[in-house]
């Protein structure tokens, strides 16, 4: 490998070290694939984001269409169900629910269940739950009350990715 190392030193004063390794460039291996990039065929997909913090709201919708997702958002729980009955009526379909548990006047677990027992291709879709609520425990309350995956809050782009991809290959 080759190199030098020099040492220089004063009694009461202090060292001096001098590394020399020689090193050549080398090529930067290629990626082939990143943990947030989206299939081709999964960018046409339309997403209900159900989520009353504007902040949330905002980040979620951002990180989701650089990704090449269509994004609708709903502040509550009465909201996301309005704008579902509307969409049907559009003839649009939502292919996957984002769903925080905790908003105002409607929570996710309430639409969660209101979605899960109606009799139109809408309690089919898959809902992820929004939350910083994930003890075991209450994970396991989501689970049972109809919801297929959680992500945890703050949110983390390369988990929602992983659980967004594993919902959808399903």
């Amino acid at each position: 490998m080759g190199g030098n190392i020099k040492i220089q030193s004063k009694l009461g004063e202090g060292s001096n070290f001098q590394i020399e390794i020689p090193f050549h460039e080398v090529e930067a291996p290629k990626v082939e694939h990143t943990p947030d990039q989206i299939p081709e065929n999964y960018k046409s997909l339309n997403i209900l984001v159900a989520e009353d913090n504007p902040v949330n709201q905002l980040y979620v919708k951002r990180i989701l269409e650089k990704k090449g997702f269509q994004v609708t958002i709903a502040n509550n729980g009465i909201e996301l169900l309005k704008i579902i009955d509307d969409t049907i009526k559009n003839e649009t379909k939502f292919d996957l629910i984002l769903m925080d548990i905790q908003m105002p006047e409607m929570d996710g677990i309430t639409a969660t269940k209101l979605i899960r027992n109606r009799n139109d291709y809408v309690k089919e879709i898959p809902i992820i739950a929004l939350t910083a609520n994930n003890m075991d425990f209450q994970v396991q309350e989501y689970l049972g009350n109809g919801i297929d995956a959680c992500v945890k809050k703050p949110i983390v782009l390369k988990d929602l990715l992983d659980i967004l991809q594993n919902i959808i290959d399903r």
